[in-house]
């Protein structure tokens, strides 16, 4: 696929080898530091593919704030995508939660990190919509892969409806 033909939003959505692709200026073009390999261009092929077609949607509400970005790394190099929730009810944070549990395939609570308003809210708007809650304790990363990994072996086993 000529590099050309990728937007600048693609680009830098596009995971290379596990590492994120940073828009290279205003109009996003690769910078010369960057020189692709035949694997890393079947890989940025197979990428978009999954951007597409079978990528799924992670939620986690609550947990710790600076786990975050490795739960983005992690969650991106299986090649899905991850939406976090602090777990803070002031404000427009309803509206966000409920956003964010529309949005996802799969909607982790973390209730050792978390208020009590956000948990309740969380697993109420889930049984409104007929979906499982997933609720752990605390949430590490070995621990959210492995949770990922089911959930994804578990769509792709179901049905196609």
């Amino acid at each position: 696929m000529p590099w050309s033909l990728l937007s600048s939003l693609e680009i830098s959505a596009i995971a290379v080898t596990g590492a994120e692709l940073a828009p290279y200026g205003r109009a996003g073009r690769l910078g010369a530091a960057f020189a692709p390999t035949i694997g890393g261009v079947q890989q940025l092929e197979n990428s978009i593919l999954m951007k597409y077609c079978c990528a799924m949607r992670v939620g986690i509400v609550g947990g710790l704030d600076r786990s975050e970005q490795s739960y983005q790394r992690a969650v991106r190099a299986m090649g899905h995508e991850l939406e976090h929730h602090t777990g803070y009810m002031r404000g427009h944070a309803s509206l966000e939660l409920e956003r964010l549990v529309d949005r996802s395939d799969l909607v982790v609570i973390v209730t050792d990190v978390n208020s009590h308003g956000a948990v309740q809210t969380t697993r109420r708007l889930l049984r409104s919509r007929s979906r499982p809650a997933v609720l752990v304790r605390k949430l590490g990363l070995s621990r959210l892969v492995a949770l990922v990994e089911d959930h994804a072996s578990a769509m792709a086993a179901a049905p196609a409806r």
